[in-house]
C-alpha cells in the first residue's frame, strides 16, 4: 500500500466514519473512495482536500509529504517539513528556529534536520 492509501484508511477509521458515509459527506462517489482506498484510482487534489476537510487532517499529510496530520501548521513549520522531506538543507537553515526565546544556531539547526530525517525514516 502507498502512504496515500495508508493515511486515506487511517483517517476515515479515526473519524469513525465508513466509505459510504464519506460519500455522502462530500458527494464524491463511492467508487471512487474505495478506489483511492484500494489504489486502482487516480488522486484528484479536488478530492484530496476534500477529504483532508472532512477528516480534518492536512492534504498533505493524506499524501505523505508530511508527518503531522494538523492543519494548523505555521508556514515555518510547513517549510521546514518540506525541506526535510526534499533532503533540501538549505531551505531548513533558512528557517528562524527557536529554544526558549533564543534563535537556534546553524550547527543546532543542521542537529534538528539530521533528528527529523531520522524521525521521518522511521515512520516508514
Amino acid at each position: 500500500m502507498t502512504r496515500l492509501q495508508l493515511r486515506l484508511v487511517e483517517a476515515r477509521m479515526r473519524s469513525g466514519l465508513t466509505p459510504v458515509q464519506v460519500s455522502e459527506a462530500t458527494g464524491i462517489e463511492l467508487n471512487t473512495i474505495n478506489g483511492l482506498e484500494a489504489g486502482s484510482c487516480v488522486p484528484d487534489p479536488i478530492i484530496i482536500h476534500a477529504l483532508a476537510d472532512l477528516y480534518e487532517v492536512s492534504a498533505d499529510w493524506l499524501r505523505g509529504s508530511m508527518n503531522n496530520p494538523k492543519i494548523n501548521l505555521t508556514e515555518i513549520e510547513i517549510k521546514a517539513a518540506k525541506a526535510v522531506n526534499s533532503n533540501d538543507l538549505a531551505t531548513f537553515l533558512e528557517q528562524p528556529f527557536e529554544r526558549n526565546g533564543k534563535p537556534l544556531n546553524r550547527e543546532a539547526k543542521k542537529k534538528l534536520y539530521v533528528m527529523a530525517q531520522i524521525l521521518l525514516d522511521q515512520d516508514d
